[in-house]
């Protein structure tokens, strides 16, 4: 930090988040509570990409289907949805 006259990490951050959101880095956390991996190559940037958007697309399909498990056990506790099956999926 010394070379770039960054004085904070907090600084540091934001730059860091500025040049992801223009394309121009990505990074990668590969596991929780680990050190996060940047890359200024193009083929893993988008390799990133897919795996970050991959990732977010099975958090909210999980999301989704919790909630329509749940909507769907409350319709049939109300008793406005008649069970066929003695489980809800």
């Amino acid at each position: 930090m010394r070379r770039t006259g960054i004085k904070s990490e907090v600084t540091l951050r934001k730059y860091l988040d500025n040049l992801t959101l223009f394309g121009l880095v990505a990074r990668h956390q590969p596991k929780r509570n680990k050190a996060n991996n940047y890359t200024f190559e193009r083929n893993k940037m988008q390799e990133i990409i897919r795996m970050n958007n991959g990732k977010r697309r099975r958090i909210s399909n999980s999301i989704k289907e919790k909630i329509h498990n749940k909507k769907l056990s409350q319709e049939i506790n109300k008793g406005t949805v008649i069970n066929i099956n003695n489980k809800v999926r």
